[in-house]
């Protein structure tokens, strides 16, 4: 019962610096994946979670559990109610874990310090995070560039890969390759991207499943060798049927450029380079970068190989 309470208590809390977190983020976009929600909240939750759970008094010892209990339910329900993306839980997920059990051990460590002023400490330590929302919106992130490329040998020469560069149309869920972004993330796969156009200044036009819709407007066009592109995007579809946090032209994520490369191998096979360039602005862009790795990589793997599939046959 003392562990629902507490459950219920911090959900009252991580909804209270959601609905602010939101306030804010208005004039700073920012905000939105700030320190606060990255590290303060979670940390503040698990803190909390071991005072209540284990007050002074009560014997010590063993791992803080109540906050790492206490932060999965919170996730869980803000995927229920909050209509948080599985992509937004997972990112979230390992940096929620580890700041509730560092607060928890925090909190064990100065346990007895607790003692006389238990209701009031418990108190700070819930308005932790609702300060740091405003330190964050007076501390803008640096904004850091990173790429992403995948590559693939094609039984097929340059003049024979072109064509599918400029047009993929009629392409199936089951074409491509199995990855963890599209068969276990939600991520829908291309159903089409055609070039409207020819040389630079065309554009092509991309979408995946049946709803997203986006397109990359053509700035280097070196038939048989290079295709390079500006990213557009006209409308919220990714984010929306996606995870409604990530949107590709935000505050926090810009997906600038993109491109195919390719180069001539010996016995008439061609590689196929696809990079893809982007901004993150966050507090940890190198934790964010790793996911763009993940995410980004699956999705240009998977593209690379139905235009290998095609080529060839």
């Amino acid at each position: 019962m003392r562990l629902g309470l507490t459950v219920a208590g911090l959900m009252l809390v991580a909804l209270g610096v959601q609905i602010l977190g939101g306030i804010v983020a208005a004039d700073y976009a920012w905000v939105s994946i700030g320190w606060s929600i990255l590290v303060v909240a979670p940390f503040a939750i698990g803190a909390i979670a071991e005072l209540i759970e284990r007050p002074p008094g009560r014997p010590t010892g063993g791992l803080p559990g109540a906050g790492p209990v206490a932060v999965l339910v919170v996730l869980i329900a803000g995927a229920i109610f909050l209509r948080e993306g599985v992509i937004c839980i997972l990112i979230l997920a390992p940096l929620w874990l580890s700041s509730a059990v560092i607060g928890g051990y925090t909190a064990g460590y100065f346990r007895d310090a607790f003692d006389k002023r238990y209701r009031s400490n418990i108190a700070v330590l819930a308005a932790l995070p609702f300060m740091a929302l405003f330190l964050d919106a007076n501390m803008p992130p640096s904004a850091e560039r990173f790429s992403v490329s995948r590559n693939i040998v094609i039984d097929a020469s340059e003049a024979e890969v072109w064509p599918h560069l400029l047009k993929l149309d009629g392409l199936t869920p089951d074409e491509g390759v199995w990855n963890i972004t599209q068969d276990m993330l939600g991520v829908p796969r291309p159903s089409s991207a055609t070039v409207v156009g020819e040389g630079a200044g065309s554009v092509r036009q991309a979408r995946w499943g049946a709803n997203i819709h986006f397109e990359e407007h053509i700035t280097d066009w070196r038939q048989n060798e290079r295709l390079a592109w500006d990213f557009a995007f006209p409308d919220d579809s990714i984010s929306r049927f996606t995870d409604p946090h990530i949107h590709p032209d935000g505050a926090n994520l810009k997906i600038a450029h993109g491109a195919y490369r390719l180069d001539p191998l010996p016995g008439g096979k061609a590689r196929l380079t696809l990079e893809t360039h982007y901004i993150a602005r966050t507090p940890v862009n190198l934790y964010a970068s790793l996911w763009g790795e993940l995410v980004l990589g699956d999705i240009q793997t998977n593209i690379l190989a139905v235009v290998k599939t095609r080529a060839e046959s």
